[in-house]
């Protein structure tokens, strides 16, 4: 069934994350950087919302693919992202695409022999 406007966002998120994995796509996480820990502890600890879980746990029974990317300490007048982080997601995202390019290479070649096998009959 499609969401409507009446739908739970999980109806409509799972949706959403279905058609990303029809489109070969992936799922970008952003895990927020803890301050009350940190303030409590000073430990640097990212974590997920309550919500970002249940997304994760849609994705992985769709073999969506996941990506995370951490939000780094925020001081006054920061960006809430590394340009590193991005360089170094963009770098996992490309090589995630690459290996999916030669899965889908070593596919066709096994199609073609199968294809030889079944002539030769």
């Amino acid at each position: 069934d499609n969401p409507t406007d009446q739908s739970c966002w999980r109806l409509s998120f799972y949706k959403h994350e279905e058609a990303a994995r029809d489109a070969r796509g992936f799922l970008l996480q952003i895990l927020e950087f803890d301050m009350s820990t940190y303030a409590q502890s000073g430990q640097f600890v990212h974590e997920k919302g309550a919500g970002q879980v249940l997304e994760e746990e849609m994705a992985n029974s769709l073999d969506l693919k996941i990506f995370h990317v951490e939000q780094k300490r925020l001081d006054e007048g920061e960006r809430p992202l590394d340009p590193d982080t991005l360089d170094e997601l963009q770098q996992k995202v490309e090589e995630w695409l690459a290996s999916m390019a030669v899965a889908d290479e070593t596919e066709e070649w096994i199609r073609k022999l199968e294809g030889a096998d079944s002539n030769m009959i």
